[in-house]
């Protein structure tokens, strides 16, 4: 029986997203290694959360974890312990809840 069913396109022809596209080198480029400069590219928080799908969230999430962790390893010089672990699980409940919202 027939069937009108595409062929799938040659492998080539698959998108790559740009993370792996920079990865992926050809065989002829393999061969020998480049002595060119590296590009200029520079990482940065700000260049980081512009490429993020969620910026906002991203921040917030990095905030919280960031506060959280602060507290826990400086809190006890400033308050009781049991407020440094009060804090600690409300700061990470609030990262938890801007995560699973995104």
């Amino acid at each position: 029986v027939p069937q009108n069913v595409p062929a799938p396109p040659p492998p080539s022809c698959h998108p790559t997203n740009g993370v792996l596209s920079n990865m992926i080198q050809s065989p002829a480029t393999t061969a020998a290694p480049s002595l060119q400069q590296p590009s200029s590219y520079t990482p940065s928080a700000i260049s980081f959360l512009n490429k993020s799908s969620h910026p906002i969230a991203c921040s917030f999430h990095i905030l919280f974890k960031g506060l959280g962790f602060l507290i826990y390893m400086m809190g006890s010089k400033f308050m009781e312990d049991i407020m440094v672990t009060v804090i600690c699980i409300l700061l990470l409940a609030a990262d938890f809840w801007v995560v699973k919202n995104i």
